[in-house]
């Protein structure tokens, strides 16, 4: 089978070539014969189409179907979320938003200059490592603590630590950092695939003279209003403001955080040691940003994955 029309049993050829946004459908699809009675599924979709959640509810609704499972029927579709966006009364909120993130950035946000051994290219360019260690028990417990003390979700207290480390090794009190959003705030939303994902520039100012707990407090609040306006796309907002157009970097941001829940996360995690935490570097091949931290919520230890640019 292919969705492109084609059809190369043994062979992933059919997935080498890019799509056109201008024709469907977005999607490939092959069945690629294997050893003796074995096939192997291959599923291609373009990411305008469909976002990390919608990769996991077509799994799902796969492995129901070939168990012989029925499929829950759906009140809504795609194009009814479309259409509710194009409201006039959405169109509405969604200005509202728009003013919101206007007053977050009513100027040229600052470029964070991180120390690199490199001179940074004319073009950006995508190679990259990857760090990877694991925050034992003890801390770990701590770090949740003090989000409790302060009644701050784990996201925060990481993005707190996470922006203060910027600010040290840049010499910045002003650090913007881009954070990825499922935007399906809606209970009717969960089920449908689709696109919905979209990316947040969340700024934050950790002056040296704030106490850590101030400082968290403030966060706190900032956070929490960029996500009530998680709506607003984030290419409306690089159009929006007063962005110089620099080919060897990101639009706004140069650095992202993301934090997972541990069946989110699709890559290998270490056992933890509890004598200490572990350590150790390995090639990732590719960077999108200048470096992206990823969190994994283990239960009684936090797994890291630092992504960075070696170009």
């Amino acid at each position: 089978l292919s969705g492109g029309g084609e059809s190369h049993p043994g062979s992933l050829k059919i997935f080498s070539r890019s799509f056109d946004l201008s024709r469907v459908p977005l999607l490939r699809v092959g069945l690629i014969k294997r050893d003796g009675d074995k096939y192997l599924l291959a599923v291609i979709l373009h990411h305008i189409i469909s976002d990390g959640i919608s990769n996991n509810i077509l799994v799902k609704d796969f492995m129901a179907l070939t168990a012989g499972e029925m499929l829950s029927p759906l009140h809504l579709q795609y194009k009814d979320f479309s259409a509710w966006q194009n409201r006039a009364e959405q169109r509405k909120s969604l200005k509202q938003q728009e003013q919101y993130w206007m007053s977050i950035f009513p100027d040229e946000p600052p470029v964070l200059n991180l120390v690199t051994d490199y001179p940074r290219p004319l073009m950006q360019r995508f190679e990259g490592n990857t760090v990877d260690f694991i925050l034992d028990e003890q801390e770990t417990h701590g770090l949740k603590r003090i989000a409790k003390q302060i009644n701050t979700t784990l996201y925060m207290a990481i993005l707190a630590v996470y922006t203060v480390l910027l600010s040290k090794l840049c010499g910045q009190d002003d650090i913007i950092v881009g954070t990825p959003t499922a935007a399906r705030r809606h209970a009717d939303l969960e089920p449908i695939v689709g696109m919905f994902a979209n990316t947040l520039a969340v700024r934050n100012y950790p002056h040296d003279e704030k106490r850590f707990d101030q400082y968290l407090r403030e966060l706190k609040v900032r956070t929490m209003a960029a996500f009530e306006n998680q709506e607003y796309q984030f290419e409306n907002l690089v159009e929006n403001v007063s962005v110089p157009r620099d080919t060897g970097r990101n639009p706004i941001f140069d650095v992202m955080l993301n934090l997972l829940n541990q069946g989110d996360y699709t890559g290998d995690i270490p056992e933890a040691n509890e004598s200490k935490s572990c350590e150790f570097i390995h090639k990732s091949g590719t960077s999108k940003f200048d470096l992206n931290l990823t969190a994994i919520d283990m239960g009684s230890h936090l797994f890291f994955t630092f992504e960075y640019s070696t170009s």
